[in-house]
């Protein structure tokens, strides 16, 4: 009889609590819910309830970051690579290679660039990652000489081999140029441009016109990041740009 008048108590008490505390009550069961989809043991998610609050606001944050996530890679790929037309012309010095020998700037050597990070760059650190590329500006003698530039105020990288082009924006909003060589052995990779003179699938000839620097994605100023990489057994392997420059 004793046991009756308990249970039909606590039975009253949560009739009481649905009514004058509707949305605690609804709370509570979201985190009981909860608790018994990842911990289905009665006690713990009676437990969990104590931290009703907390629980709720990291459920909240996880949501939020899934909308977020969702609304950055829908964004990403709804609005693709975008091709600028250009007239400029294939500089000729660039010597014609299925193997990448010049900065893509432009010039004899280094003359024409300077190196802000350089290739694994113990300093540089990218959400705990490595820099797999180096990072160009231009050198005070290519403001001095660079027609293209003072004419345009642009920038210009160019194709540094022979091949076929790849163009997208990568997962960080970064317009990106790949170009992949003729017997898929050697790759270059261009990040952070500004416009893009080049479309998927197009021919590449080194000494053309692809893009110009920029600050595309996740960047701290105007500046070209540069990677050769290798392609070993359908792994592509970065090394190091400056071994095959000259």
């Amino acid at each position: 009889m004793l046991k009756h008048v308990h249970k039909l108590k606590r039975g009253l008490e949560k009739g009481h609590n649905v009514i004058t505390n509707p949305l605690d009550f609804f709370l509570d069961w979201i985190v009981r819910i909860v608790a018994y989809i990842f911990i289905p043991i009665p006690l713990a998610a009676e437990v969990l309830v104590q931290y009703r609050g907390l629980i709720i606001a990291l459920l909240l944050n996880g949501v939020v970051l899934i909308v977020v996530l969702f609304i950055t890679i829908v964004g990403i790929f709804s609005h693709p690579l975008k091709r600028t037309t250009v007239n400029l012309p294939t500089d000729g010095s660039f010597i014609s290679t299925d193997v990448p020998l010049q900065n893509p700037l432009g010039g004899v050597g280094l003359s024409m660039v300077k190196i802000t990070a350089g290739f694994m760059d113990p300093n540089y650190t990218f959400f705990g990652g490595i820099h797999t590329g180096v990072d160009f500006v231009p050198s005070d003698l290519y403001y001095q000489l660079n027609t293209t530039y003072k004419s345009s105020g642009d920038v210009v990288v160019y194709e540094t081999i022979n091949g076929k082009v790849k163009s997208y924006v990568d997962e960080y909003g970064s317009n990106t140029v790949e170009i992949v060589n003729k017997d898929n052995s050697i790759k270059t990779v261009n990040m952070h441009l500004n416009k893009v003179f080049v479309s998927t699938g197009d021919p590449a000839t080194a000494g053309k016109p692809l893009g110009t620097m920029g600050d595309t994605g996740i960047s701290t100023g105007d500046h070209l990041h540069y990677e050769i990489r290798l392609n070993n057994n359908g792994k592509w392997t970065p090394v190091d740009p400056l071994g095959y420059i000259q």
